[in-house]
């Protein structure tokens, strides 16, 4: 979900105190300019006007966590050359307890961390590794 999605998500909330549900305990929240989408009263994703996103599992790196991260925050697409198809770029997923992000487009993989931001640069979004990055992780 981008920032203009999630506004307009927002301008259809009846109680802003409440949020607005996304899914089963996963609720929208707006503060200032930036939206939060929140697991359990979590914040899971923060997504900033400039369509930057942090990620943060809250130490609850669940199957569920994962779900929400996958839908709501990993929604860029891309185009694959010659065809009209569009899938997603981004992909979670776990392999040995851990947790990596997959980037279909360029066919890497980056060992996911609690802080990771998602920087849009224009059109082309990348992984940003310079915040809040354990050391040894890479």
């Amino acid at each position: 979900m981008n920032w203009e999605e999630a506004n307009q998500l927002w301008s259809t909330v009846r109680n802003p105190s409440k949020g607005k549900p996304l899914g089963n305990n996963t609720r929208l929240y707006k503060n200032g300019s930036e939206f939060f989408i929140t697991l359990h009263n979590n914040i899971i994703i923060t997504i900033f006007p400039d369509d930057s996103q942090v990620l943060d599992s809250c130490g609850w790196k669940t199957v569920t966590t994962k779900e929400r991260l996958n839908k709501w925050a990993l929604t860029e697409t891309y185009t694959i050359p010659g065809t009209s198809q569009k899938p997603k770029r981004y992909y979670l997923f776990q392999r040995n307890f851990d947790w990596y992000i997959r980037d279909i487009k360029l066919n890497t993989i980056r060992r996911f961390f609690d802080g990771m931001v998602l920087v849009n640069e224009t059109s082309n979004t990348r992984i940003q590794i310079t915040f809040n990055y354990p050391q040894g992780v890479v």
